[in-house]
């Protein structure tokens, strides 16, 4: 499926409802495209279109993974993706978008710190394979759901806890 498929799939796994991916891209037919998609897959899709305005989100907003459009009217992916790894005090995976089919690019792309490069028109599947791949890990507090992960955790702590089931 391709980038201007009109059907959306779905995840294996919901995205969680906070994960949110910034969009900067001057298309306005992918970039709505782009954010249905990624509102249909459960993420928050913060949408700008063009790398200044992207930069001035990055002040107002965290994202977990950024979606850069390598050809923007104002900075090009390259110069905003070398912004935000200078900028940043936490690494934000870049997934770098474009339409250009020259090598060098996406070993220029790699150089300034861009996490992955998909050509347009991209695979949906991939798109969404690579947004997954580059999300940080968020795994549930199982402590404070499972009185067996306690009991796995610390040992101790489990025959301490009253309400833990204890053994007959």
């Amino acid at each position: 499926m391709t980038a201007h498929a009109t059907t959306t799939p779905t995840s294996q796994q919901p995205a969680p409802a906070q994960t949110v991916i910034l969009v900067i891209e001057d298309d306005p037919a992918l970039r709505g495209f782009l954010s249905d998609l990624l509102e249909g897959e459960g993420y928050r899709a913060h949408c700008v279109e063009s790398g200044t305005q992207g930069l001035q989100a990055l002040e107002e907003i965290t994202p977990d993974l950024v979606l850069l459009d390598l050809m923007l009217p104002d900075l090009d992916g390259f110069a905003v993706c070398q912004k935000i790894r200078s900028l940043s005090q936490r690494r934000i995976p870049i997934v770098m978008l474009s339409a250009n089919r020259d090598p060098r690019d996406v070993l220029e792309a790699l150089h300034v710190g861009v996490d992955e490069y998909l050509r347009k028109p991209f695979d949906v599947e991939d798109l969404l394979a690579q947004i997954r791949a580059h999300l940080p890990l968020t795994l549930p507090t199982l402590a404070d759901e499972s009185p067996v992960a306690v009991e796995i955790l610390d040992p101790a702590a489990a025959k301490r806890d009253p309400h833990f089931p204890q053994a007959a």
